[in-house]
């Protein structure tokens, strides 16, 4: 029969009920072709899937007609229904084998033997073309291939590398997870603000309605005077009020004046009416009766806000003259006297303090014994001298004394600070203890430990990448048999990686700052089954590269046959004074002498 359909494959939603699914397409033989159902379970993270095993005691089992009929088994039927939720994978497979024997003894090949060998081949095509459609791949246009995978490395998530050229191993999910926090916060944060402002806009527009309100209201108001009056039938005048007559019997009301019988009393909890006084020279308001009349008087002492002490006249602010006065503690800037301050206090605390930025001279003591006059330079400007007990100092003050011994800014400032080479710095070390930090490296930067960790020199990743680029092969070492040599260096920047060529080593790249680097080697093969790769530090130079000890050898790939390209690509961290190599299995037995296609590429730090 005609393979006509290409449905090999059906997925079905399970509702709890129903147990028979249909099996899709057509079955070409029942001995080579395998019924797979798998059950789905969406509702995990990541999807469940499992393989159901047939049997009457198992899963399910194969339903509908047997040989010859066709088709054979129609339906999978499940010995209980699969729970509603699930998804249901029912998928043809034929076994990848050839059974028809074209070269037997039969002088006839019957048309259904050959009709069934075409039937399997398209079948098998089939399957193999469902599976390529579920994996990713590159767009029609695109001109990559060949494209490695790196070693499975826990945790991290695969990326592109700088080139696009190759897949490498990049940031953990940790990472990633970190990321999203971040933006989730973002998110709520700009969520927050946009509340608040919908807050204050609404609040506005309450403020506004409340205004408009208020503004209406103030209009009926007026609105209703007017009306008032109108009704009263008399026009409103002005400065008058609608009142009936200010004394006598009642009567109807019209526009007068206030008088005072119209105002009620004052009193502690009620405005009202209060008559006019005259005003009387150093006198002020005292108090007003209940019946609304004021007292006046002069003010005495205790009238003042702060109390009164001692007697006599009030003395003012400025220059006054006082009189055997008793001082607290002085709170202002100056005291001018034109005679001597006198204090009786014997012991204790020192009654005069004096604090000054210039010369203060002839403080005088009345009591024997002690020095009479002290002279004093306050701001220390020069020597300090005392006379009498003091010691007399003269000259510089020493480190041990509070000084720093130096007579200059400069030279203080060098004397106290602890640096000792061009280029340090001072930091605050344990307990913020000034400390010396020594100048690092050219282009490196300042970095900060954090909390109380001192700061370091450190290179900021990618400010000054090396790249270096060769092609075209050039043999191999002459000592160094396995390392490869190159003709052109097509482009060289910055001082990290130093390439060296050797007639008799061959190239090598060592690496002069630590950091993260990448290298890309690729090459053509001549005979047999090259290998090529990339060596670490090795000393084993004649050795194929397979061969070496697996810690040097940073990477490795088999070409398969000769007479093909092969490339491989490494990233990782290295350490200064590390020393890469192009290594190879079999140097001029296996390679191309000198391929215009062999390259190599360094560059770092990234």
């Amino acid at each position: 029969m005609a393979l006509t359909s290409t449905t090999m494959r059906a997925l079905y939603n399970a509702n709890g009920v129903t147990t028979v699914f249909a099996i899709p397409g057509t079955i070409i033989e029942s001995d080579s072709t395998e019924i797979l159902v798998y059950t789905r379970d969406e509702s995990t993270t990541p999807a469940t899937e499992l393989l159901k095993v047939e049997g009457a005691l198992q899963a399910y089992t194969l339903t509908g007609a047997s040989p010859p009929t066709t088709p054979f088994d129609t339906d999978v039927t499940f010995n209980t229904a699969p729970a509603s939720g699930l998804k249901v994978l029912v998928i043809r497979q034929v076994a990848r084998t050839q059974s028809i024997d074209l070269n037997s003894n039969s002088e006839v090949i019957a048309g259904t033997t050959i009709e069934t060998a075409l039937d399997r081949v398209t079948a098998i095509t089939q399957q193999l073309q469902e599976q390529i459609d579920r994996a990713p791949k590159f767009q029609i246009t695109s001109s990559k291939t060949a494209i490695p995978l790196p070693e499975p490395s826990a945790s991290l998530l695969l990326q592109w590398n700088a080139a696009a050229t190759g897949v490498e191993n990049g940031v953990s999910s940790a990472t990633i997870a970190g990321y999203a926090t971040n933006a989730s916060t973002s998110e709520t944060n700009a969520a927050t603000s946009a509340t608040n402002a919908a807050t204050s806009a609404t609040n506005a527009a309450t403020s506004a309605s409340t205004a408009t309100t208020q503004a209406s209201n103030a209009s009926t108001s007026a609105t209703n005077a007017a009306a008032s009056a109108t009704a009263l039938g008399a026009p409103a005048q002005a400065n008058k009020v609608m009142a009936g007559p200010a004394s006598g019997a009642d009567a109807t009301a019209t526009f007068r004046l206030l008088v005072g019988a119209d105002l009620p009393n004052p009193s502690a909890a009620a405005l009202g009416g209060v008559q006019s006084k005259d005003a009387v020279s150093n006198q002020f308001l005292t108090s007003i009766s209940t019946s609304g009349v004021p007292a006046s008087a002069q003010p005495s002492a205790s009238d003042l806000s702060n109390g009164v002490t001692g007697s006599g006249a009030v003395v003012l602010a400025t220059t006054p003259t006082l009189v055997t006065p008793v001082l607290g503690a002085a709170t202002g800037t100056s005291l001018s006297v034109s005679g001597q301050l006198t204090s009786t206090v014997t012991t204790g605390t020192a009654p005069l303090v004096v604090s000054s930025t210039t010369l203060v001279a002839n403080l005088k003591s009345a009591t024997a014994g002690n020095a009479d006059t002290v002279t004093t330079n306050a701001n220390l400007t020069g020597d300090i001298t005392s006379s009498g007990n003091a010691t007399t100092y003269a000259g510089t003050v020493a480190l041990n004394k509070g000084g720093t011994g130096q007579v200059t800014k400069a030279a203080a400032f060098d004397a106290l600070q602890p640096m000792t080479t061009g280029g340090d710095i001072i930091y605050g070390g344990a307990s913020g203890v000034a400390t010396r930090l020594a100048n690092g490296n050219s282009g490196q930067v300042l970095t900060s430990g954090g909390t109380t960790v001192a700061p370091t020199w450190t290179t900021v990743a990618g400010a000054s990448t090396t790249s270096i680029r060769l092609n075209t092969g050039n043999g191999f070492g002459s000592t160094n048999t396995k390392i490869r040599r190159f003709t052109n260096v097509t482009s060289t920047t910055g001082s990290d990686i130093t390439y060296t060529d050797s007639a008799a080593n061959g190239a090598s790249f060592t690496i002069n700052t630590s950091g993260l680097y990448s290298f890309t080697y690729a090459d053509e093969g001549n005979t047999g089954a090259p290998h090529l790769g990339i060596s670490f530090n090795s000393s084993e130079l004649t050795t194929d590269l397979y061969a070496i000890t697996v810690a040097s050898r940073l990477v490795i790939s088999n070409f398969g046959n000769g007479n093909e390209r092969g490339s491989v690509s490494w990233t990782g961290y290295l350490a200064a004074e590390s020393v890469i190599r192009p290594h190879t299995n079999s140097g001029t037995a296996g390679f191309i002498t000198s391929p215009a296609t062999a390259s190599f590429t360094a560059a770092g730090p990234l």
